[in-house]
């Protein structure tokens, strides 16, 4: 395991094995990993070894054989498993006893009784769960502001998420979970991770669905903040129709616009409307684009493994994230 803090060409490198080899892995994660000089991807693995055996050549990785048994798979320090939640659970209880420290993308879980199921099991810091927007620069800036109450108090927070059928394509399968644990998962971490909520109560909500699978979802709800203080939030996740990809901060002397498009500044109006400030990408806090955001998450991630502590990465931070999600799903208003 590394040590941070050391030389470089000192550092003994994070063993990290591979469980998926789809989109996620081979677009984000894999460059990352194999571009770190403090991890070293020992093997990969996937149940689809045909098309995986594509993916290993190209980033010269050792792939397990589809019939490779659990004991057999050599010995990692962290384990990145890019699959969905339907099929994580024989791998979590055959190493829940082992020191391996197991990063999963989202979502962590479909219900919010799993999600506390699986960490009650291991330490914090042995799950970090890939809600990468907690360590988007955008993100971050808004939090320092709130915190700070730079512009005063805030009172409301709106968020669209999605276009139709944006990165929709062949998603429509149980084990995405449709457009809220596929997409709108990570805006709505976000809210609840820059606002501090400690919980929700949902007011209202109008979901479109096809056969059970949601496509287009708007929810009204309260956000819990510190001090009794309550926030509206509204929310707009959709892959059928239009949303304003984006977020809307409102506080008692300015708005903020913070855009999902990184080529569109973040923006702060004044009441009445007018622009005061835009902020462009030299004076917004770094990390800015989707590969620099990831790899500040893993940054945090294995520094969570090193410290042995909990930070925005550990799944155990999420669980009001499941929680919300869960809730409108089933119509629990």
């Amino acid at each position: 395991m590394m040590n941070f803090g050391q030389n470089v060409d000192q550092i003994e490198k994070t063993k990290v094995g591979v469980i998926g080899l789809g989109d996620i892995s081979t677009k984000v994660h894999l460059p990352i990993l194999s571009a770190r000089k403090d991890t070293e991807i020992v093997w990969s693995f996937d149940i689809n070894e045909e098309n995986a055996k594509y993916i290993a050549k190209i980033y010269s990785l050792r792939l397990l054989s589809a019939n490779t048994a659990l004991s057999d798979f050599p010995e990692v320090d962290v384990i990145l498993m890019a699959i969905p939640p339907t099929q994580r659970q024989t791998y979590l209880e055959f190493f829940v006893k082992s020191n391996i420290a197991f990063y999963i993308e989202k979502p962590f879980a479909f219900s919010a009784s799993q999600h506390e199921s699986i960490c009650k099991n291991f330490a914090p810091f042995r799950l970090g769960n890939g809600l990468q927007y907690r360590s988007w620069g955008r993100a971050l800036l808004v939090k320092k502001i709130i915190e700070e109450q730079v512009f005063g108090n805030l009172f409301r927070v709106e968020l669209g998420q999605g276009t139709p059928f944006s990165g929709f394509g062949g998603r429509k399968r149980k084990d995405v979970g449709g457009v809220l644990w596929d997409l709108g998962i990570h805006g709505l971490d976000m809210i609840f991770n820059v606002t501090k909520a400690h919980s929700v109560e949902i007011l209202k909500s109008n979901i479109f669905e096809d056969n059970g699978f949601a496509l287009d979802v708007y929810s009204s709800m309260n956000l819990n903040l510190e001090n009794e203080k309550i926030v509206p939030f509204d929310c707009h996740v959709s892959w059928v129709k239009e949303t304003m990809e984006g977020c809307i901060f409102n506080f008692e002397n300015a708005d903020l616009i913070l855009p999902f498009d990184l080529l569109s500044p973040v923006e702060i109006l004044s009441k009445n409307k007018n622009k005061v400030m835009s902020m462009n990408e030299e004076t917004q806090q770094y990390p800015l684009t989707p590969l620099q955001t990831f790899s500040s998450h893993w940054d945090h991630f294995l520094e969570g493994i090193s410290n042995q502590t909990s930070n925005r990465t550990s799944a155990e931070n999420s669980l009001l994230t499941t929680q919300t999600i869960e809730k409108i799903l089933e119509g629990k208003v």
